[in-house]
């Protein structure tokens, strides 16, 4: 990842020499963050290991979890889909409203149709490129929930990455967005989650059904880092 890493600066001084736990983030914005080296290593393991081939992340950013992503479906012959509306990097900041979400959208919309990609698009794509991985990963602009249905469509995913908003019912939104459309076997992990513990208290209630039966059996909910949450099913 050091082709990437040189394109971005830390977002923080990391704890220790050479250490794995720090995030990045675009040069000249103070938003967004990237997940860490080390958690982006969970995200490609998991994926390796359990042989997934269609993958979904809320929210791309500019694409650093993305390239963890990218790699690991490049390895297994999967694709994946990220989906952003680039409002961090609109706003500069991880707090916002709906109002807020819908009108950013709009906006960046206006800006892609007349060739204006955001920088956190752009640099996602930059990435995938750098890393051979630009037929892997497809890079989507819109806002979830509202857009995940059309943006899916008739996919099955194995694989869901939500790093969208933290606060409030946005992560219950997110998770619900996606739930039809997963597989039998699958995973969905979930980022900063010590930032909504209310959410963390919720996920366990879900009687996650398919086809009609409930599925809660094969659910195990894992605390893999200080600030993922991974949901398997098996």
């Amino acid at each position: 990842m050091e082709g990437v890493q040189e394109l971005l600066e830390l977002a923080h001084k990391p704890r220790m020499i050479g250490s794995i736990n720090r995030s990045w983030k675009l040069k000249n914005k103070k938003f967004p963050y990237s997940c860490t080296d080390e958690e982006g290593l969970m995200l490609y393991f998991t994926i390796v290991e359990n042989n997934f081939k269609s993958g979904f992340e809320i929210a791309t950013a500019f694409g650093y979890s993305t390239a963890y992503l990218g790699l690991a479906f490049q390895k297994t012959g999967g694709k994946c889909i990220s989906l952003d509306c680039y409002i961090e990097e609109f706003k500069e900041d991880f707090l916002y409203d709906e109002n807020e979400l819908i009108s950013a959208s709009e906006k960046i919309r206006l800006e892609i149709e007349s060739g204006n990609l955001p920088v956190g698009l752009d640099m996602a794509k930059n990435i995938a490129q750098r890393l051979g991985t630009e037929n892997v990963a497809e890079f989507r602009v819109g806002l979830s929930p509202n857009n995940v249905p059309e943006v899916i469509g008739e996919r099955k995913i194995d694989f869901v990455f939500i790093d969208g908003g933290h606060f409030g019912e946005q992560p219950t939104k997110d998770f619900l967005a996606v739930l039809p459309y997963l597989s039998d076997k699958c995973a969905v992990l979930f980022h900063d989650r010590k930032l909504n513990n209310d959410f963390v208290e919720k996920l366990k209630s879900f009687p996650l059904r398919r086809d009609s039966l409930v599925a809660k059996a094969s659910i195990v909910l894992r605390f893999i880092s200080g600030r993922l949450l991974a949901l398997m099913r098996y």
